[in-house]
């Protein structure tokens, strides 16, 4: 590698390693040029989608929040919605695409993510309606014991 391997190089190679499926090649990239990186909000995120793809999510988060704070972007707020999700916390992701949406209005993998809750929530609700509207009615109201 040497000293002409730069960091934008080191960043290209864990793309193309995350694009051929293999998280971890790309985090063990990324984590060798960690300290190189700490101020590169792109690195940040690619770091923390490698993390999250190798399910650490708990890990994944501080760096894709400081790589917010660094190069705010659609595709680092989507990737902060996808760290949440995994991390169970739906309000926060959902927050997280409404802002990818809100920078790109045409970034589908955001407006996918908030269509699927969307799509879950009207699904539940529709199944709670169902299985109350199954319950059992005795014209004569409940019947139980009587005082």
């Amino acid at each position: 590698m040497g000293d002409t391997y730069t960091l934008e190089d080191v960043m290209e190679d864990a793309r193309m390693a995350l694009r051929a499926g293999d998280a971890v090649q790309a985090m063990t990239m990324l984590q060798a040029r960690q300290i190189d990186g700490w101020n590169n909000g792109k690195f940040l995120t690619l770091l923390g989608v490698a993390e999250c793809l190798t399910h650490q999510p708990e890990d994944a988060l501080p760096l894709l929040e400081r790589a917010l704070d660094l190069a705010p972007s659609e595709y680092a707020h989507y990737n902060l919605g996808q760290c949440y999700q995994m991390l169970g916390r739906v309000e926060d992701a959902k927050a997280a695409y409404t802002h990818a949406i809100g920078i790109d209005h045409t970034y589908g993998k955001a407006i996918e993510a908030l269509t699927a809750f969307r799509d879950a929530e009207r699904a539940h609700e529709a199944a709670v309606a169902s299985a109350q509207s199954q319950e059992p009615h005795h014209p004569l109201g409940p019947l139980g014991p009587r005082d």
